[in-house]
């Protein structure tokens, strides 16, 4: 019995560690391209919409130019030039990949009046295409807790 209770244990940590983003994960999904046009820039506002429509369309994970996307990511445009992404210098063409339901972040990004038809309407350049096999790496960056503290006792939360 305590093998049975090691492999759920092992089980339990996999799936956290995946969760978390600190593993690599591949499946079905999306890839959208994002480019810099002759007459406009691709801005990390657009990046962190489109990341915002994929987590709403249900993605289990999401990459910017193969940077693991996870809670703690900053998308965050400095010198009004450069994007980073957890730190990270990124540039176009932006290959943001989604692991999930391909057929439902299609429809979801693709509707009438939706990210698509707004990226196309303001004149940047957009492409998709729905994949069976997406690869998303790991995470490389440490999760780090400025207000959460471990170990925390009941008798001090209470107060």
């Amino acid at each position: 019995n305590g093998a049975n209770s090691l492999k759920i244990l092992e089980d339990e940590v996999k799936e956290a560690e995946s969760y978390l983003g600190y593993t690599d994960v591949q499946g079905q999904g999306i890839i959208v391209t994002l480019k810099d046009t002759d007459m406009y820039n691709i801005e990390n506002y657009e990046l962190l919409k489109l990341v915002n429509e994929l987590n709403i369309a249900g993605a289990e994970a999401i990459s910017i130019n193969d940077q693991r996307v996870v809670s703690s990511t900053d998308i965050t445009l400095v010198n009004n030039r450069i994007i980073l992404v957890n730190t990270k210098k990124v540039s176009g063409p932006y290959i943001v990949k989604a692991i999930g339901d391909k057929k439902y972040f299609e429809s979801a990004l693709t509707i009438k009046g939706g990210y698509i038809d707004e990226v196309k309407a303001s004149g940047r350049d957009i492409e998709y295409k729905v994949e069976d096999n997406i690869v998303i790496p790991a995470y490389d960056g440490e999760l780090t807790f400025k207000y959460a503290k471990e170990n925390v006792k009941e008798k001090e939360v209470k107060e």
